[in-house]
């Protein structure tokens, strides 16, 4: 690794104008020849998106994605920093919103894990989220399949600028755990992840450029070198042009311009053309299978004509013209049964005639059905035989070098003579004679072809055929000479852009690995697990990873992609986190809101804690939004003084498909606004009895004000350090409103606050103690009703200043 004074910051075009200085003269033209190319880009794209910003969240509405039905689920939001959480039980679609944000924020890019896309409930999407940056709002929407679009303040609408989409990718504003947990899985996914997180794209740009140039390069350079390998090779076996084959051996495959015209003038005094390759047909073959189908067929026509005299069809032809029915022959001869051949009376002729003839038939049909197979398996034998020879063919087979020549020349003559009369008289043995000659003059064609054709191309070797192998090879270097030069100018290049990058991504990396240590402490100060430095390595291209040093004990492990696997799954949600805020929140983000799903799965308390603690911090400059059915973070929040803005997901009965969200940041002021709405209905339609109105308005004051109560008793009492122990034995002995509210002041004074003077709520307090035990006042006359509520109110907000 280079020390870091000597490390040169390349991180611009300008830098890399300064460091090509220090470059070969001839890397150097072709990094001035492509930064020409691509001096538009010397400000990268995430860049260009920081100039606007910084960016909020105002609102999402989803419908018809995964989990959310017909009914549109929609957030608002404050888009200014702070703390949302957002919070429903399993299932009810906290993941479906968040995906929904991440894809039209995304402009629509493949998700990184599996999720069934399609909607049970509702078949049409709608998506729409709201940005703004203070200034103007910009609205991304999404219908059904279709691409996301882009709307301004202004109306001015399109796609999603290619600067959002760039920053989006870079800085990943929106966490699903999903999407993120395979990092700490795979080294290479996790390398990937940070390593798209650094600003530069430039330098990836321009190696991708150069590597496309080194690439063109090679391939030209095989080209060139496999037409100088023929070359060599061919001139080589010559023996009588050394000083040539010196000459190139000398010069290499890329010889200079003027070796190049050497090279030529000597070639052009060999001969310019080449012998002609021998005319050869093709090997035949002979397939077993199919003789002895063959010959099978052949044997069955033996029998089947054996089976019938000869004359039979002669015969059959007679009987049946004496049986016909329109054949006349004396009366009487046919009355006294005397038989029209012999003149015999009494034989029965005609009967015996009628046998005669079904037995010709049966005999002759299964001599033709013989006949006919035969002949079919014949015509499929054909290729079996060679075809009559060729005079070029025969010519060529009177080689000298050819075995047996005149011997088997004849014998192929006389194979063809016999396969003439095949079709008309097949015998066994005939084909069982002919398709043995056959193989044993395939195999001697066989050996003679190959040796023809081994020695046309040792004849090739001549100086003829040298002369068209080298002004072959010099043609392909004169079509591919500047692509081969420019493909060594790149393989010089690339090594120098190839170190820029290790050098920036180290250099750039080092506040974020800084970062990531300084969180992993913080998340994990209860472990003994210590990360104490954090590495991008590997090469550029491929075989990243990331190499994590940390002790374990007194144990010191380093150990780049194995070293995760010592976590536990808290611990691994933990190096997660640690690992996706810094990236997150570079500065050059445009983005000032981060959206978290479930960012505590499998966090003790204690682990919560400490993550509560670090949002608060992030909180003060960025939005942070948290999805999860995790309540503790909440109280975490709360317990460290963060005021936190508090959204339930829910679904109501029997609709599945409807997701209701409500604000729950002070559940107490939301149980009195609802009873204010019923209480001035009433005024206007009597809902029932005073003694029934009386009761109701007791009772959800009281439950305002207990839920209140009972959540910042969890806030103060953690503030105080109480464990979770403590806290729930003190609650269960805090049995009424009074006790819960005495409680809260108990904690209040620990914590150095002034408590709420209770006695200015005594009578209302009395009073909603007694409606829990089922005692309402009687007559309670509608002005004391609402003095109720607005006591309760103000004891509420009375419990908010405590705890804020």
């Amino acid at each position: 690794m280079v020390p870091k004074k000597q490390r040169r910051a390349v991180l611009s075009w300008e830098d890399v104008a300064a460091a090509s200085e220090e470059l070969a003269p001839e890397a150097r033209s072709l990094l001035q020849e492509i930064a020409g190319e691509l001096g538009a880009a010397g400000t990268s794209q995430a860049e260009a998106a920081a100039s606007r910003g910084p960016w909020f969240l105002r609102s999402l509405e989803v419908q018809g994605h995964v989990g959310i039905g017909v009914t549109p689920l929609r957030l608002e939001f404050l888009p200014r920093p702070g703390i949302v959480v957002v919070s429903a039980r399993n299932g009810i679609g906290k993941t479906s919103a968040a995906d929904a944000l991440r894809h039209v924020l995304s402009n629509g890019e493949p998700r990184r894990y599996q999720l069934a896309e399609a909607n049970l409930h509702h078949p049409e999407r709608q998506i729409a989220a709201v940005v703004t940056d203070g200034v103007s709002d910009a609205e991304m929407t999404c219908g059904g399949q279709g691409p996301v679009s882009w709307k301004n303040s202004d109306g001015s609408s399109g796609a999603i600028p290619p600067d959002w989409r760039v920053a989006y990718e870079k800085f990943s504003p929106v966490l699903l755990y999903p999407e993120i947990s395979p990092v700490i899985e795979q080294p290479g996914v996790l390398h990937t992840y940070l390593y798209d997180g650094i600003p530069i794209d430039f330098l990836t740009n321009l190696l991708a450029r150069v590597d496309k140039i080194r690439t063109v390069g090679r391939a030209a350079d095989r080209k060139v070198a496999e037409a100088y390998d023929r070359a060599v090779t061919v001139l080589s076996r010559v023996g009588m042009a050394a000083t040539l084959v010196s000459r190139m051996r000398e010069c290499g495959a890329t010889p200079t311009l003027e070796a190049t015209a050497e090279l030529r003038a000597a070639v052009a005094e060999l001969p310019a053309s080449a012998p002609a390759q021998p005319s050869l047909v093709p090997v035949w073959a002979v397939d077993a299978g199919l003789v002895a189908e063959c010959v099978k067929a052949a044997r069955r026509v033996e029998r089947a004509r054996a089976s019938i005299v000869s004359g039979a069809d002669v015969v059959r032809r007679a009987l049946g013209q004496l049986l016909h029915e329109t054949h006349t022959y004396p009366e009487t001869d046919s009355a006294d049964d005397i038989c029209p051949v012999c003149a015999t009376p009494g034989v029965r002729w005609r009967d015996r005639a009628q046998h005669t003839v079904a037995d010709l038939d049966a005999g002759l049909g299964e001599l033709r059905d013989a006949e006919r197979t035969l002949k079919s398996q014949l015509q499929a034998l054909a290729s079996a035989f060679p075809n009559p020879l060729l005079p070029a063919t025969r010519t060529a087979l009177r080689h000298p070098a050819i075995k047996d020549g005149d011997p088997f020349l004849a014998r192929w003559d006389r194979l063809i003579d016999e396969v003439k009369g095949l079709m008309s008289n097949a015998t066994p043995q005939l084909l069982e004679h002919l398709c043995t000659e056959s193989r044993a003059i395939s195999a001697w064609y066989s050996g003679s072809r190959t040796a023809l054709l081994v020695n046309y191309e040792e004849s090739l070797n001549e100086r003829v055929h040298v002369r068209q192998q080298v002004e072959s090879w010099l043609a392909t270097l004169e079509t591919h000479r500047v692509e081969c030069d420019r493909g060594i100018r790149a393989v010089k290049l690339a090594k120098a852009v190839e170190q820029w990058i290790r050098d920036a991504r180290a250099m750039l990396f080092e506040p974020i690995a800084g970062r990531v240590t300084q969180l992993w402490t913080e998340l994990s100060n209860d472990s003994d697990v210590v990360i104490t430095d954090m590495r991008l390595s590997g090469g550029v291209r491929q075989a990243r990873k990331v190499d994590i040093d940390m002790t374990v004990g007194d144990v010191i492990v380093k150990s780049g992609p194995d070293a995760p696997n010592v976590l536990s799954t808290g611990q691994r949600n933990a190096l997660m986190l640690a690992t996706y805020l810094p990236r997150a929140t570079q500065p050059e983000s445009p983005f000032r809101f981060l959206v978290l799903d479930d960012p505590v799965h499998a966090f003790d308390a204690w682990r919560v804690r400490y993550l509560a603690q670090l949002l608060a911090a992030q909180a003060a400059t960025y939005q942070i939004i948290v999805l999860s059915h995790d309540e503790r973070l909440w109280q975490e929040l709360r317990a460290i003084g963060q005021y936190v803005q508090h959204i339930r997901l829910d679904r109501p009965p029997n609709e599945a498909s409807t997701v209701l969200t409500r604000d729950i940041t002070s559940p107490g002021l939301g149980y009195l606004e609802d009873l204010e709405r019923v209480l001035d209905a009433e005024r206007e339609v009597p809902l029932g009895t005073d003694s029934a109105i009386t009761a109701m308005t007791l009772a959800i004051c009281r439950q305002a004000l207990d839920t209140e109560a009972g959540l910042y008793v969890e806030v103060l009492g953690r503030r105080a350090g109480l464990s979770d122990d403590e806290l729930r034995a003190a609650r269960d002995r805090a049995g009424d409103s009074r006790q819960q509210l005495q409680l809260l002041n108990d904690y209040a004074q620990k914590l150095g606050r002034q408590p709420i003077d209770l006695a200015l709520y005594d009578r209302t307090i009395a009073d909603l103690n007694k409606g829990g035990h089922g005692r309402s006042p009687e007559k309670a006359k509608p002005q004391r009703r609402m003095q109720w509520l607005k006591e309760t109110r103000r004891i509420i907000k009375a419990i908010h200043k405590l705890g804020n």
